[in-house]
């Protein structure tokens, strides 16, 4: 009970442990304070108490009042101490307050004033230091006052004058000190809401941002998902068109992904980096899409080409740049540049730009290079499939005519891997 500052019955237990966590250690250390001062006060009282009453006044001092102080000071060590530390305190206060009243009861007159500035003492000690619950310390202070007038009214009285001074400092000492412990107790009640408002609010907007960053996740995934469905779909339309152009059959089909394949191991061995290796993958099997666009009776053509047909052929380069034109996608401007560069030459004699040395794009020699290689080893209407030493002494012959050393040097490094994926995928 705190007259409107009280939380829920739930929450008022919680907020008390936290409150006399708070000022735990400070009530200890002032209350073992306070029964070493009142022992110490005791020495004071038998130099100058009445030899009749120091007895009592002994008595009272360390009989009751220490030991008390004392008991009170252990008992804050108990476990859970937020559930009777309210009844420890008041009881520390009401003791140190029973042996002012108590000297009242047997000093003469004179001392009356110096009891009232004790118990004022006692107040401030009590209200400020010791800190109780703003109920429990009006309850202490109201019986403190009683009991002082009880004595100097009925049992050792005084002047009416003294009397009434002595109440009224008695009084508003304790409504000051009733005030400041409402005012410290609400103003720690205050914090320990915000505190609780502010914790929530915290674990309100954790659990937001994890609610949004689950739903990130899941449509980041969602995304991918979708991207990879669409890429598959891609890649498989760019084989399908690809084989379409290089004359329709299962052999030229299978020679794309071979040949497309291995551009991307050349790629790799050239440290080219990842992504761009992959694009290499695909891109590379559209290399001769324009060849949608010659007529079959040239492209279908069984022995060799006059020389008008192999200019109507090689316009395929050109046709294939055209149609790739269309798309601005990463994969279609380098499918591009690939259309038009790989029948390229080293040395300058290739076409259709007659493009020389590192003019021409490297992604256009690794295809011209890894094009050559697996056609040869192919069977193809026109010829029988080559043997793998005849096809490598023939691109040794064309070093530094068709291909590019580099590129060359590279494929030659890494022959065993292509071919172990050859063998694997007859």
């Amino acid at each position: 009970m705190s007259f409107g500052l009280s939380f829920s019955k739930t929450e008022e237990p919680v907020f008390l442990e936290s409150y006399f966590r708070g000022h735990l250690r400070d009530m200890r250390a002032s209350m073992l304070l306070g029964a070493i001062i009142w022992a110490l006060f005791g020495v004071i009282d038998v130099w100058v108490a009445p030899r009749a009453i120091l007895p009592q006044l002994l008595f009272v001092r360390y009989a009751i009042v220490c030991p008390i102080l004392l008991l009170c000071w252990a008992v804050s060590f108990f476990p859970n101490p937020h559930k009777y530390l309210d009844y420890v305190i008041i009881t520390g206060i009401l003791a140190a307050a029973l042996s002012v009243i108590v000297r009242t009861a047997f000093l003469p007159e004179a001392e009356s004033a110096v009891s009232a500035l004790s118990l004022l003492v006692i107040f401030i000690y009590g209200y400020v230091v010791m800190r109780p619950r703003f109920i429990y310390g009006s309850i202490t202070g109201v019986l403190i006052v009683l009991g002082y007038g009880i004595v100097v009214i009925g049992i050792n009285p005084i002047p009416y004058g003294m009397l009434v001074k002595n109440f009224f400092y008695l009084v508003m000492g304790n409504v000051l000190g009733m005030y400041t412990c409402y005012k410290m107790e609400a103003y720690v009640r205050l914090d320990y809401l915000n505190a609780q408002r502010l914790r929530k609010e915290i674990e309100r907007r954790i659990k937001t941002a994890q609610e949004l960053e689950l739903h990130k996740n899941h449509l980041e995934e969602l995304v991918r998902e979708r991207t990879r469905e669409l890429d598959k779909t891609q890649r498989e339309i760019v084989y399908v068109l690809a084989a379409a152009a290089e004359n329709r059959d299962t052999t030229t089909g299978l020679h794309i992904r071979r040949m497309s394949q291995i551009c991307a191991m050349v790629g790799k061995a050239l440290r080219l980096p990842k992504d761009e290796c992959e694009s290499l993958l695909h891109a590379s099997a559209m290399h001769d899409i324009g060849k949608i666009g010659i007529p079959d009776h040239i492209l279908l053509k069984h022995g060799p080409l006059t020389p008008d047909e192999w200019e109507i052929m090689k316009t395929h380069t050109t046709i294939g740049a055209e149609i790739l034109s269309q798309s601005d996608c990463a994969l279609a401007r380098m499918a591009k540049t690939i259309a038009v560069t790989h029948h390229e030459r080293w040395n300058g004699s290739g076409y259709p730009h007659a493009l020389a040395g590192e003019k021409i794009p490297l992604i256009g020699r690794i295809v011209s290079l890894c094009d050559a290689f697996d056609s040869l080893l192919s069977r193809r209407p026109y010829k029988e499939a080559w043997t793998l030493q005849r096809t490598m002494e023939h691109l040794e012959e064309m070093n530094g005519v068709v291909f590019d050393p580099l590129v060359l040097t590279t494929f030659r490094r890494i022959l065993p891997k292509v071919l172990a994926f050859l063998e694997k995928n007859k």
